[in-house]
């Protein structure tokens, strides 16, 4: 009878903590306000599209996302990110509308870090009140390469839930990049193309094909073998026999990942190449060596003028432009000639001593390029060449003789290269004096490149340009002016396409044509500086080749690819998730690690704690079976016991 009345008590007294529907909250959990706001992120990127436990990764993250959905409050606020960031989403959506947007998520083309997500978010969210409750839910495979959780600056105001989608281990193999030898490109040319293949995984790779296609046809076919985590650079050489633009495409062949086994790449080969030299035409300036660099030559051609009869207006025409020992620069000569190098085109100075000092530091003030702080008369040699320049790439053998170099008799000193807010990017010192100061410099600005001698040419007290060094020197600088050429433009990393408009003026829209489909698109963004074209890179076009149309005639030919960021197929787990967010200072996060039948109870828990009133419906059934128990075998049990002592 006491067993009894003690089930009786423990079921009635499980029966009102479970009405009562009692829970341990979660540790992140925040309390319920008027505004909730429910902010969810789904990963649509190449990677999702990889076969997990429960399927294909982008399916499950969107069943997923309706799961939060589901679970969350029905008056709250829904926000929907993806890779493709796109502005109809900037904005808030109510429940039926957010449900509607999931299920419209689509593969995208773009691997965006995941900071940039989440900032996303904020910008967002910034412009409610404060009351307002923001549950961020991170839907992703978590790849290392976009997952960067350890530059996040975590919003207070806000809990982070990142919810891992299982996806299988699989290897890999990708095309990485391209790049020729030589950056200048002209017909009958032999070109040695580098291909650098990459394997990502634990697996060797034996024989793998690598083919090379120019203009649709077959060039070159070649294999190579990979061990686990290394990467081997292809070489292959083929010819130019045709002028114009030239596309190229290098495949290999890897399953299931099929968006990294191709690269495509684009370049023009010029039937011509012309080149300006202006000297002065207030003193006589003997150009014979010059001209006899590019006599009979049948790829440069050479024009030579007095800058007091230049037409500035045609600067645009040439590919590269040498300032001959000038006296001065006049203002509008400056002027367009920084336009000039700004938009790809390649200068020489060549200074004159005596000069006007000033006036050449203006006008290289105005290309941001180090000033010229004294001149220096004392006698001086040459004493270093950097051989492996590309200007020399092919002229001098690696093991040959060593050049006996010539005596400067006059130079400029330069100032130092440190200006932290300039525009160039780079600096090579291509010639250097006995004590290390720079004899030629190259520079980039802009598009273009200048290349700066601290010594005139001209005269008895200065050798060089009787030297061996003088002809490759000056020929490949005029040679390698069309270098600047982009092989291809990558989604996602670059903004603009880069063209040469051969027009005056823009009179109408230049057309972007995909080279396959034949599809047209009018660039939304198009920006003109002198004759340089930039076109918006749509998020729409994917990659292959395209054509440039301004007024029905093609001005440029380019090539985009795929961002290679989630090639490498590595993913953080639960732990180092936790162990990022924690070092990152973020407060109040969770990982949800749960497979589709256990994610709506723990979504449900993260928002409303773990409810415990089923365990109090079984204590209560668990006293009622002991009560029946007791009351059915009790007496019988005891009886028998009774029998056996009396036996």
């Amino acid at each position: 009878q006491l067993i009894m009345l003690i089930c009786r008590i423990v079921v009635i007294m499980s029966l009102v903590f479970a009405f009562a529907k009692p829970y341990l909250p979660s540790a992140n959990i925040i309390k319920q306000l008027s505004n909730n706001v429910v902010c969810i992120y789904i990963d649509n990127s190449f990677s999702m599209n990889a076969e997990g436990e429960e399927g294909k990764a982008i399916e499950s993250a969107k069943q997923k996302a309706f799961a939060i959905v589901d679970a969350s409050p029905a008056d709250a606020k829904y926000a929907l990110l993806t890779n493709d960031l796109s502005e109809k989403h900037f904005r808030f959506y109510t429940r039926q509308e957010i449900k509607n947007l999931i299920g419209e998520v689509e593969e995208g083309k773009k691997a965006v870090m995941l900071t940039t997500i989440l900032s996303r978010f904020e910008n967002l969210t910034g412009n409610l009140l404060n009351d307002s409750d923001n549950k961020i839910f991170v839907i992703s495979d978590f790849q290392k390469h976009t997952t960067d959780v350890n530059n996040l600056k975590a919003d207070t105001l806000s809990v982070y839930n990142f919810v891992k989608v299982p996806v299988n281990t699989i290897p890999n193999l990708y095309v990485d990049t391209c790049w020729f030898e030589t950056p200048a490109h002209h017909l009958d040319q032999v070109e040695v193309l580098n291909v650098k293949i990459v394997n990502s995984s634990e697996e060797a790779y034996h024989q793998v094909s690598v083919n090379f296609f120019l203009n649709d046809s077959l060039k070159s076919l070649t294999t190579v073998d990979l061990s686990a985590r290394e990467e081997k650079t292809v070489t292959l050489q083929y010819t130019n026999l045709t002028t114009g633009i030239q596309n190229g495409r290098i495949e290999i062949s890897d399953y299931p990942i099929l968006y990294d086994n191709t690269i495509y790449f684009a370049y023009n080969v010029n039937d011509t190449q012309k080149a300006l030299l202006i000297k002065p035409g207030s003193v006589t300036r003997n150009t014979g060596r010059f001209e006899a660099a590019f006599i009979n030559d049948p790829y440069v051609k050479l024009d030579i003028v007095n800058d007091n009869h230049l037409q500035i207006s045609r600067l645009n025409e040439y590919s590269s432009i040498i300032l001959y020992e000038l006296m001065n620069f006049s203002t509008g000569l400056s002027v367009e000639l920084k336009k000039y190098v700004e938009n790809g085109g390649t200068l020489v100075i060549i200074p004159s001593i005596p000069g006007n000092i000033e006036n050449y530091n203006s006008f290289l003030g105005d290309l941001r390029l180090p000033v010229i702080t004294n001149f220096d008369s004392i006698s001086i040699p040459i004493g270093e060449v950097d051989y492996s320049h590309p200007i020399y790439s092919g002229v001098f053998k690696p093991e040959g003789e060593k050049v006996s170099l010539p005596e400067i008799k006059g130079r400029y000193k330069f100032s130092d290269f440190q200006k932290p807010d300039t525009s160039l990017v780079d600096q090579e010192a291509i010639i250097r004096f006995m004590d290390k100061d720079n004899a030629l410099n190259s520079y980039v600005s802009g598009l273009g490149r200048v290349y700066i001698f601290a010594f005139q040419l001209s005269g008895e007290r200065n050798p060089f340009s009787n030297h061996i060094l003088f002809f490759p020197t000056i020929y490949n600088m005029v040679l390698y002016s069309s270098s600047h050429q982009q092989l291809y433009s990558v989604l996602g990393k670059d903004r603009f396409f880069t063209v040469k408009n051969p027009f005056d003026k823009l009179l109408q829209n230049p057309i972007i044509r995909e080279v396959a489909s034949g599809n047209d698109i009018i660039p939304e963004v198009i920006q003109q500086e002198g004759n340089v074209l930039r076109l918006n890179i749509d998020d729409n076009l994917g990659a292959g080749f395209y054509k440039i149309y301004l007024e029905e005639e093609i001005i440029g030919g380019v090539a985009l690819n795929y961002d290679l960021k989630e090639s490498d197929l590595s993913y953080y787990t639960t732990d180092e998730l936790k162990t990022l967010a924690s070092q990152a200072g973020i407060k109040r996060f969770n990982v949800v690690d749960e497979t589709a039948s256990g994610f709506n109870i723990a979504i449900t828990e993260l928002d409303q704690g773990k409810q415990l009133w089923k365990i109090f419906i079984f204590l209560a059934l668990f006293s009622i079976v002991i009560e029946f128990l007791v009351i059915k075998f009790w007496d019988s049990f005891f009886n028998r016991k009774k029998e056996k002592k009396l036996i």
